[in-house]
């Protein structure tokens, strides 16, 4: 798993991105939010990925 928090130029948003290998047959759940001196400061963001 590796994963990538850059700034959007276009928005001035963030951008985060995951580079996965899912387990052949088997869901993989991915769940995040970026947090900012230990506060959440966005919404939770899940996805499940089928294998």
């Amino acid at each position: 798993v590796q994963n990538s928090l850059s700034k959007n130029p276009v928005t001035g948003g963030w951008r985060l991105s995951f580079q996965v290998k899912p387990t052949q047959g088997k869901p993989l759940e991915l769940s995040a939010s970026l947090r900012n001196e230990g506060e959440t400061v966005t919404e939770v963001w899940s996805y499940q990925l089928e294998s």
